[in-house]
């Protein structure tokens, strides 16, 4: 289920993606398998959330903290916290969305995780268009630089970034522009190939 989930997530079946994760997750033990467990109730959160649906992500939180606490990893506590930061932002809850996006960036910057931080700085870039904080938002794409020489960022991942870096810096991105490059990056993951003019308008 989960292989299927990421084939669907590929061909932009996000809906379809996230059936098979929700149906995927109650079958692996989480004691017996808690990397997997993990990995299937994390991207299910992701998909919640970036289909808007953050009410149902909620609930699903406490799991994955417990399952990240169990095995001890700072790295995979600094992602449960990234989740938790977007389904705030998602419940409309700025402020607690602000702290943890911004703490889980300069956790990811500190650790050179180049991709993951380029998602997370649109999370977060999100969270300040909708309070029309553009010269924040050209703060933290200026804070991308380091990125765009990361060797393990695609072209044309590095292209769509360069896209947002351009409109921030003077001060005309929107929330439709960061969360359509934040998708198109989420797909570009599994397909480095795809081009963000092949995810459409809406990715």
């Amino acid at each position: 289920m989960f292989t299927k989930a990421r084939i669907l997530e590929g061909m932009d079946d996000l809906h379809g993606s996230t059936a098979a994760l929700a149906e995927a997750a109650p079958l692996v033990d989480a004691k017996r398998e808690p990397r997997l467990a993990q990995g299937i109730r994390c991207q299910l959160i992701v998909n919640l959330c970036l289909e808007d649906r953050s009410v149902e992500a909620s609930p699903r939180l406490r799991e994955v903290r417990l399952i990240a606490e169990q095995r001890g990893k700072e790295l995979d506590l600094t992602r449960v916290l990234w989740l938790e930061g977007v389904v705030a932002a998602g419940l409309g809850q700025p402020d607690e969305a602000k702290a943890k996006l911004e703490q889980v960036r300069r956790d990811l910057a500190r650790r050179e995780i180049a991709y993951d931080c380029a998602l997370v700085t649109l999370d977060l870039a999100v969270v300040l268009l909708a309070e029309n904080r553009t010269g924040e938002v050209r703060a933290l794409a200026a804070d991308l630089v380091w990125i765009f020489r990361a060797q393990q960022v695609s072209e044309n991942a590095l292209a769509a970034l360069r896209l947002f870096s351009e409109a921030a810096r003077r001060e005309i991105a929107t929330i439709g522009l960061a969360r359509r490059i934040r998708r198109f990056l989420y797909r570009a993951q599994h397909d480095p190939g795809l081009e963000l003019e092949e995810a459409g308008a809406g990715a």
